[in-house]
């Protein structure tokens, strides 16, 4: 979906609209992660944070930002240690928006 510049502008002046856009907005990693957890069939915390080389407390914070945004699915379940783990996916409908930035 393309919208114009001047309807973009009309957006951005609506405060309502506004502060929708930014609670959306995704940071350059966040769309990385997006990228990520697309090419694989679920992603956990402990997947990003090998993946990413960081901590799984960040990386599971950054999944739940994410998913706080509405652009992934989770679901819950029991790990190996007794404790919830969730594993994530991409929503159906922004895949195809990842794979056709990705050949632009």
């Amino acid at each position: 979906m393309v919208l114009n510049e001047k309807d973009l502008r009309c957006l951005v002046i609506n405060n309502q609209m506004r502060d929708s856009i930014k609670r959306l907005m995704l940071t350059k990693n966040h769309i990385n992660v997006l990228r990520f957890v697309a090419s694989r069939d679920g992603t956990t915390s402990s997947d990003l944070a090998k993946h990413q080389n960081t901590l799984v407390q960040g990386a599971s914070q950054l999944l739940k930002n994410i998913h706080g945004k509405g652009y992934l699915e989770r679901f819950e379940h029991k790990s190996l240690s007794g404790g919830i783990e969730f594993t994530y996916f991409v929503s159906e409908v922004y895949k195809s928006e990842l794979k056709e930035q990705e050949t632009q």
